[in-house]
């Protein structure tokens, strides 16, 4: 992706992977494209932001793994891919992030919503990445234009601007992006951290609370 990017998004539907809790960037994509199509008929790519997110902790950046049925679900479609709850991830997650942002401005303004949410079984991830959109929404009162896939979309098809896995673990983000994604805010433990640009939307709203969506505005 190029210069023109932050102007295409306005203008061309953006086709795009369902994320859990995503990040700055994908959230800010989300607030200024004209039309964003999540893709839930990918066939599920490992090692990506579709089930995992990035907060901030007393010892540097933490990931948080959503634990899924069938191991990695590799070559099925995202829609088909189901949540694994023995493992009881969810309150590993919850008591992460109370540890983790208790301290913060903004945690103990969404925590019971937020709480509801990790305490409420989901059975397949697209929805509880969907819920995860709909609480961001909810919160800052937003609206977002999203509409989900009914069919797979090939990389091919000119009617979209095809930003699949352009946000991935270990892997630049476009330029124009960066740019949003750099802008400092404060942080938990920056005492003992450097910052840490582009984690989940949760660390921004936690340190932010309504002004989160200034970090989106493109």
């Amino acid at each position: 992706m190029s210069h023109s990017l932050l102007n295409t998004i306005k203008e061309k539907p953006v086709l795009i992977e369902s994320q859990s809790w995503g990040s700055i960037a994908y959230f800010s994509i989300l607030k200024n494209a004209k039309q964003v199509f999540i893709d839930g008929h990918e066939h599920f790519v490992k090692a990506s932001y579709r089930n995992r997110y990035e907060v901030c902790g007393p010892n540097g950046k933490q990931t948080l793994s959503i634990h899924l049925e069938n191991g990695r679900n590799r070559r099925r479609s995202s829609r088909k891919v189901k949540i694994f709850y023995e493992h009881h991830w969810q309150k590993l997650h919850w008591n992460t992030l109370c540890s983790n942002y208790r301290r913060s401005p903004y945690f103990e303004y969404y925590e019971d919503d937020l709480q509801h949410l990790y305490e409420t079984p989901t059975e397949s991830l697209l929805e509880f990445n969907k819920k995860t959109i709909q609480f961001i929404a909810e919160q800052l009162e937003l609206s977002f234009n999203i509409e989900y896939t009914d069919r797979y979309i090939p990389a091919s098809d000119e009617n979209y601007l095809d930003l699949r896995s352009i946000l991935k673990p270990n892997k630049a983000i476009p330029e124009d992006l960066a740019a949003i994604t750099t802008q400092k805010y404060h942080q938990v433990f920056e005492d003992r951290n450097p910052f840490f640009p582009n984690l989940s939307i949760l660390d921004a709203l936690f340190n932010l609370g309504p002004r989160t969506i200034e970090l989106m505005s493109l």
